[in-house]
């Protein structure tokens, strides 16, 4: 007598391989998105104390904008895990400065990152700070910001 061959348990197997795949990609979706959370908030909270420490330094103990650029850029640099930092520029004027940090993030999936981004995955985050009060009233500073004329 001839025996049938029996495929019974085979289906489990098969279930398994495109339930263990999608697990992984979900599992790698979490990681990437906790990793993009994580610097963005390091960048903002870097990118704030960093520029209010500044602003609000006396100016004996202030260093150059381009040394606070430097200082930023590299802090950023090691400590960041996904992130690659373009460019870090410091502006401003008597009252305020702002602080502009572009930045990309690696995409390898096309189709994700056009879904994302529309093809780009460049960000700037800018943040203001306003010098402190004692800045706003020096009278010889609001003259040379008016070009040295008085008002009447």
């Amino acid at each position: 007598m001839k025996q049938k061959a029996s495929f019974g348990g085979a289906y489990y197997t098969v279930e398994a391989t495109f339930v263990v795949t999608i697990c992984v990609f979900v599992v790698m979706a979490i990681l990437y998105t906790g990793l993009y959370v994580h610097d963005r908030m390091l960048v903002e909270s870097y990118s704030q104390g960093s520029l209010s420490l500044w602003a609000r330094s006396s100016d004996d103990s202030k260093t150059d904008e381009i040394d606070l650029e430097d200082k930023i850029e590299e802090g950023l640099r090691r400590n960041l895990f996904l992130f690659n930092i373009n460019s870090v520029n410091i502006s401003g004027g008597l009252l305020s400065y702002t602080l502009e940090i572009s930045y990309s993030y690696p995409i390898s999936i096309t189709w994700l990152e056009r879904s994302l981004g529309g093809g780009s995955n460049v960000e700037t985050y800018s943040v203001e700070s306003v010098v402190p009060a004692r800045l706003k009233w020096d009278s010889q500073a609001l003259d040379e910001l008016n070009g040295g004329k008085e008002d009447d």
